[in-house]
């Protein structure tokens, strides 16, 4: 599978682009086939949602199971600092713009884009995505740094409906989706996979038992 390349990324972070814009080097994993049916089903949906307590394989099921596919993903790894929306906003924007050769220059998200997150987020999708492939999905791994109440969540989950085909978003998170993704959920813009279905089974044990 093809990773888009991080080409530029914001003067603070270039340095750790490798961690906060690239997918997880994973060691001996196998492929849960009984969750990928899970995956696949929820493919049509523009928005994806897997929900689990740490160490139950979120990251490993979403990127094996995108290595399957031959279309590019973006990966942005949050951290504490994403609870500030403008920097959250910055790494979002430095995503979409480290996968465009050539590259353009965008202004960074400034205090006064606070006032309307979800307007500012339309705008870039309009500028950015038709520049974009066709197809591809955007990873946001560790989704719970956004806190429950933020601005961009609302945003987000207003944007699901704007995707283009082919285009699907991906949050791994600790907990289920805020209450700001009620509606995408009921239109069936947003699926959710949850913690009951990543436990192991028998024969996932006893596959991991083997791997190790």
């Amino acid at each position: 599978m093809r990773y888009i390349s991080t080409m530029t990324t914001p003067p603070a972070s270039r340095h750790t682009a490798l961690g906060k814009f690239a997918p997880p080097r994973l060691g001996r994993v196998f492929d849960r086939e009984r969750l990928f049916a899970l995956l696949d089903a929820a493919a049509p949906s523009p928005g994806l949602w897997v929900a689990a307590p740490p160490g139950a394989g979120k990251t490993t099921l979403i990127t094996t199971w995108l290595r399957r596919s031959d279309a590019p993903s973006l990966w942005l790894q949050l951290d504490a600092g994403d609870a500030d929306p403008a920097s959250f906003a910055n790494c979002l924007q430095a995503v979409w713009l480290n996968a465009l050769q050539p590259e353009i220059v965008l202004p960074p998200f400034s205090g006064e884009d606070l006032a309307d997150v979800a307007g500012w987020l339309r705008r870039r999708i309009g500028r950015l995505f038709p520049l974009l492939p066709p197809r591809w999905t955007l990873v946001l791994d560790n989704a719970q740094e956004l806190p429950a109440g933020s601005t961009w969540h609302v945003a987000l989950a207003a944007a699901l409906g704007e995707l283009p085909e082919g285009v699907q978003w991906v949050m791994a998170s600790r907990e289920p989706p805020p209450a700001a993704y009620a509606r995408a959920i009921a239109t069936r813009q947003l699926a959710v996979v949850g913690a009951e279905p990543m436990r192991f089974d028998a024969a996932e044990t006893d596959a991991l038992i083997r791997l190790h």
